[in-house]
């Protein structure tokens, strides 16, 4: 990581043989690369679609938006990174809508759902 990458926070400062203490805290980079590892180990997103188990699926989707909404928590709305976990979240409430429909979906739409859900997921 890059010295410009790195910001840090001023937490304490000691005035007999002058010192100070820093914190360091992460950045909007340090926050993506965190998403970017919980996502690459969704078998959701990137497993064969006629392997997958629509309640597995399902439960995994649940998992992503949850954790989407506690990383969104942690960031400052005006952020380019903010935005795109809106987006993602929103993604997400499709495919659970399509998903989880009264009478559940065709196999057809389910499919068709967990595709648009994945490419939007992983590429977003």
């Amino acid at each position: 990581m890059k010295a410009k990458d790195m910001r840090y926070r001023l937490t304490g400062l000691t005035v007999g043989t002058v010192g100070a203490s820093w914190e360091r805290i992460e950045t909007e980079k340090d926050e993506a690369q965190k998403i970017i590892t919980f996502l690459e180990d969704r078998r959701v997103l990137y497993g064969p679609f006629d392997l997958e188990i629509r309640d597995h699926c399902i439960r995994s989707v649940l998992e992503i938006r949850s954790f989407l909404t506690g990383e969104r928590q942690n960031l400052q709305p005006r952020l380019k990174l903010a935005q795109t976990l809106r987006g993602m979240r929103a993604n997400a409430r499709r495919f659970l809508d399509v998903s989880q429909a009264k009478g559940g979906p065709s196999q057809i739409e389910f499919l068709t759902a967990l595709g648009e859900v994945g490419l939007s997921l992983a590429f977003t």
